[in-house]
């Protein structure tokens, strides 16, 4: 769902003309991101509205005011909890205070995972197959790891020509949609890209249909050469 809020919010503020409807269903996505207590949908979204006012609005960030920016939120992120924690004790908002603080745990966490993943590579430098990786396999003891991460997964599913011909297709997606002035599509498969980082969202039923309607729209001889707006 982290995924699903941020990839709206994004569209929001790319297809939507009427400024009254924009804030309404942006305020409704940006609430229901922050409740999804996805923090990989967060950065992916942060890093989304980077390209969005670079490329999209062409505002000019300087490097200054993008130190200024980072710092903020490194103060909210680290000192924000207590500030609030006093007005808002709820459960709700405990829960996304825990996962603010364990944002770094998170992190390390997904480290080992990844070199669990890299050191199963180099047993199956071929891929030990497709679904191997997966909860399913874990839930009928076949032994084998489910990294959190569908890079590392399929690099351990198909090995290394797997890994290098999807990273050469969604790459050559992100390219060709920028070039395209498809800029819509390439701040959606942004998020797509971080959020895969360190969660399997090419797994999710719908995510990975909606995932290959966009590459597949990028690399259709009929894409619009402008933007949509």
């Amino acid at each position: 769902t982290g995924l699903v809020c941020s990839i709206s919010a994004f569209l929001t503020l790319n297809l939507f003309e009427n400024k009254w409807y924009k804030n309404i269903f942006l305020f409704v996505f940006l609430f229901g991101l922050i409740m999804t207590m996805a923090r990989g949908a967060w950065l992916a979204f942060i890093v989304s509205l980077f390209y969005y006012f670079i490329f999209i609005k062409k505002i000019k960030i300087r490097v200054r005011s993008l130190i200024c920016f980072s710092f903020l939120c490194l103060v909210l992120v680290t000192y924000g909890q207590h500030l609030f924690a006093d007005y808002l004790d709820s459960e709700d908002f405990n829960q996304l205070l825990i996962r603010v603080r364990h944002f770094t745990g998170a992190t390390s966490e997904r480290i080992v995972q990844w070199e669990k993943a890299i050191d199963f590579f180099y047993d199956y430098p071929m891929g030990a197959g497709i679904g191997l990786l997966s909860h399913k396999a874990s839930n009928s003891n076949l032994g084998f790891i489910v990294p959190d991460g569908n890079y590392f997964r399929i690099l351990g599913e198909l090995g290394i020509f797997g890994i290098f011909f999807f990273l050469f297709l969604f790459l050559f997606s992100l390219y060709l949609s920028h070039k395209r002035k498809l800029y819509w599509i390439t701040g959606v498969l942004i998020i797509y890209s971080l959020q895969a980082l360190g969660t399997n969202v090419f797994d999710l039923y719908y995510i990975g249909y909606i995932f290959w309607l966009f590459i597949g729209v990028v690399l259709s001889k009929k894409a619009h050469v402008s933007n949509v707006n």
